[in-house]
């Protein structure tokens, strides 16, 4: 069985930084839109493993690499 941790905000998770770099700049995405995004996701319970499946939904859907 995998150990997830649950979170209550993606500032909690160290690699948020570097994939909310990279959507601001892959995206050209604004403050304002990624803490519209931050607030979508925290509005649901998440966990590590649901974050790992985010950051790769994101790279497939938008064709682009988030080093983590």
């Amino acid at each position: 069985m995998v150990a997830t941790r649950r979170f209550r905000k993606l500032e909690e998770i160290p690699e948020w930084e570097a994939v909310r770099q990279t959507l601001m700049e892959k995206l050209s995405l604004d403050e304002l839109q990624i803490r519209q995004i931050e607030a979508q996701i925290e509005s649901k319970p998440f966990d590590s493993l649901d974050f790992v499946e985010l950051v790769m939904s994101l790279e497939q859907a938008f064709g682009i690499s988030i080093p983590l």
